[in-house]
């Protein structure tokens, strides 16, 4: 809104949905100049770029995936899951043992739907030819988010977690139940190993990736905390100056130190808590996905988080995955 309406604002701090939105309304400055580009990870750079112009640039990278009270998993003699069915079966044991297995709020259960949906364009051969087939509309987005919608419609039905508490609940409206131990499983982001999220847990914590049959765990990894610049702003050069600033070298590293993540920059050093070793393993093999890519037409972290919603309300997969493919052909046509 402060963007439409033209309050004069130089820079801004944005959602990828939200800069993508702005961006193709013609509101955004390109940012490929700036010295900070030059040092982005490849990952960063390629969910700020769009159309060849990097529309943002982002002060940190957050990881996401699952936090695990490692206490109850041994308690009824459970590993850490590395796959779906490791997972379910995790999920049914303690839900025998009278163990809700998850929390969940409004927000994040899109995670398990992308990463259960996407992975494989992520992770096998061929990306680029598969995501022209999407933008073409040759492949229809439905064929990679439905195998997600079914698996999160079987932990509804298997009440794998309160589906009626999430579809009301804020993000950190979940906490307690974690924290108190009456959850095994919560989705969250790397940097909630500080203490004022869950840094001071009295139980054996792990962080692992979203667990895929085919891939084993795969983390979502964000581009976060994107600063884009007013393209009508009337201190252009002093506010690309600022934007370098906040993604310099010094700067990043002094976010890491005091809020843990992963470096948006490849020259910045940085030590790895323990806690979070998995995360950076699947990183660096590979497992790991976007949130959201700007080389798909169709934006996919908060359309899918929209359409878990409507899950929620009674909606049926098959009429999600019919609207998914509206969405996605009203851009094919819009394009041609």
């Amino acid at each position: 809104d402060r963007v439409k309406n033209k309050m004069g604002d130089d820079l801004y701090i944005m959602n990828p949905d939200v800069a993508y939105e702005m961006y193709r309304e013609g509101y955004l400055e390109d940012l490929s100049d700036l010295k900070a580009v030059q040092n982005l990870t490849k990952e960063a750079l390629n969910q700020c770029t769009v159309d060849g112009k990097v529309i943002s640039v982002p002060m940190t990278m957050l990881c996401y995936g699952l936090f695990v009270n490692r206490d109850l998993l041994d308690k009824y003699g459970l590993e850490l899951p590395q796959t779906k069915q490791e997972f379910l079966h995790c999920c049914e044991v303690l839900k025998e043992n009278g163990i809700m297995p998850m929390a969940a709020n409004r927000w994040w259960m899109e995670t398990f739907v992308l990463t259960q949906g996407l992975a494989s364009l992520y992770i096998e051969d061929g990306r680029e030819e598969k995501i022209a087939a999407l933008n073409s509309g040759e492949t229809p987005i439905s064929q990679y988010m439905r195998p997600g919608f079914e698996f999160l419609q079987e932990m509804i039905d298997r009440g794998y977690f309160d589906a009626d508490f999430a579809k009301n609940a804020e993000t950190g409206d979940e906490k307690e139940q974690f924290m108190n131990q009456e959850t095994a499983f919560v989705i969250h982001y790397d940097t909630a190993i500080q203490d004022q999220v869950y840094g001071t847990h009295q139980f054996k914590m792990a962080f692992i990736g979203f667990p895929t049959d085919e891939y084993g765990q795969v983390n979502l990894f964000n581009a976060a905390q994107r600063i884009c610049i007013n393209n009508k702003t009337t201190n252009l050069e002093m506010a690309k100056e600022f934007a370098d600033q906040m993604v310099s070298k010094e700067v990043t590293a002094d976010l890491l130190k005091n809020s843990g993540g992963f470096p948006p920059r490849k020259d910045v050093d940085f030590e790895q808590p323990e806690i979070l070793a998995t995360a950076y393993e699947n990183v660096k093999a590979g497992r790991s996905m976007p949130g959201t890519n700007p080389e798909i037409d169709l934006e996919q972290w908060g359309t899918t988080s929209v359409m878990v919603q409507e899950l929620y309300k009674g909606r049926s997969i098959d009429e999600i995955m019919e609207e998914f493919d509206e969405r996605q052909m009203e851009l094919v046509y819009q394009g041609q």
